[in-house]
């Protein structure tokens, strides 16, 4: 929220998990992008794929399905749901086999991984503008070695043969 207020660009809140408010936020970007047509506006739906205060899941595959059809863009902070879903622990857009028809995704190093820092994938294009016009990435410092030598183990123990993503290792301890 505060990246999205700080670009300047028009926002607008969808509720919790509301399909039908999301579209209605949509079908109101696409008629002001039409108005704007001589710029390069662009609407960009952002929401996390694992909620963390009560675990619930994006309805993924349908906010996927709207911003196609709006011509949107997607955001996906996968931080609750990376190393725990997903093939080798890649997500709830991978677990649904929807990684490709992401724009952006987004996710921590630290909670499962058990390391520091973040990610963000999306084209070469975005990496390349992140790289070199995000203030908050330029302007910081790197990962000290053993950071970073922590983040790329994690990466590589996912992406092992034998990985398992961590939901197939929970046991149910509820009582029977």
């Amino acid at each position: 929220m505060d990246g999205a207020r700080l670009s300047g660009a028009t926002l607008r809140v969808f509720a919790h998990n509301d399909l039908v408010d999301l579209e209605e936020k949509l079908q109101w970007a696409a008629q002001h992008t039409k108005m704007a047509a001589d710029k390069a506006i662009h609407t960009l739906v952002i929401t996390e794929s694992v909620f963390s205060m009560d675990g619930d899941l994006a309805p993924l595959a349908e906010i996927v399905a709207l911003k196609e059809k709006y011509g949107a863009w997607l955001m996906v902070d996968e931080a609750h749901a990376t190393g725990v879903m997903g093939q080798s622990g890649r997500g709830l857009a991978d677990h649904l086999g929807l990684g490709a028809r992401i724009e952006i995704q987004m996710g921590t190093l630290g909670k499962a991984l058990g390391a520091s820092g973040g990610y963000i994938c999306g084209s070469r294009v975005l990496a390349d503008y992140l790289v070199n016009r995000a203030r908050s990435f330029i302007f910081s410092t790197a990962p000290v070695p053993a950071a970073a030598a922590a983040a790329t183990a994690a990466i590589n123990l996912l992406g092992a043969p034998k990985a398992k993503p961590a939901a197939k290792n929970c046991v149910n301890s509820s009582p029977p």
